[in-house]
């Protein structure tokens, strides 16, 4: 529960204590919020940031559907571009949108159009798929459902922000498996001062 730049810094920190150098390959998947990916490339200059193939699917049915294209019929638009940018053709995919967009400008495609230039580099999914790389955010996304959402949308709760972040660590801790290890720990140095 913090800013982009704080949390990023938090990460790369942790990488450090695990060992990451200027030569560890770092792989990042994320959705495309607003600065996070520039963020991450900011602190974390040599990683290959990829877009969530889920959330870029998100955004070719949003603009289907606001270009009129009948819900029936909205995937068969939706797949034949997503499987070309899977493919690496971005470019052609770009270039498609730049010129119906010329003919008729729509808002929604001006936006796709917007996020697939800044994303352009995060795209390529059969190539990240053939390098080993994950392609979507999935497990991400379900253990953020089960850890921190799962204890702050009890009915009833309410939250104040300096509480959030102590009880995230905590159901992170016991979480990973490293409950009794922190505990020790914070014994030992309670004990020691």
């Amino acid at each position: 529960m913090d800013s982009y730049q704080t949390v990023v810094s938090q990460m790369h920190s942790a990488g450090v204590l695990i060992g990451m150098t200027q030569k560890t390959e770092i792989v990042g998947v994320a959705d495309g919020g607003k600065g996070l990916s520039e963020e991450l490339k900011k602190q974390f200059p040599s990683m290959q940031f990829i877009l969530d193939k889920s959330h870029f699917r998100d955004h070719l049915y949003d603009t289907a559907e606001a270009l009129g294209i009948k819900q029936e019929n909205r995937s068969d638009w939706v797949n034949p571009r997503l499987k070309a940018v899977a493919n690496g053709n971005v470019d052609e995919v770009l270039k498609e949108f730049e010129v119906e967009n010329k003919k008729d400008p729509i808002h929604r495609r001006t936006r796709l159009i917007g996020y697939i230039k800044r994303f352009k580099d995060a795209l390529d999914y059969n190539k990240f798929k053939s390098k080993g790389y994950p392609i979507g955010s999935g497990e991400i996304e379900s253990a953020h459902k089960s850890i921190p959402q799962k204890r702050l949308k009890i009915p009833g709760a309410s939250w104040r922000s300096d509480s959030i972040n102590p009880i995230f660590s905590l159901r992170i801790l016991r979480a990973n498996g490293w409950w009794e290890e922190f505990w020790d720990n914070r014994i030992e140095e309670m004990a020691a001062a």
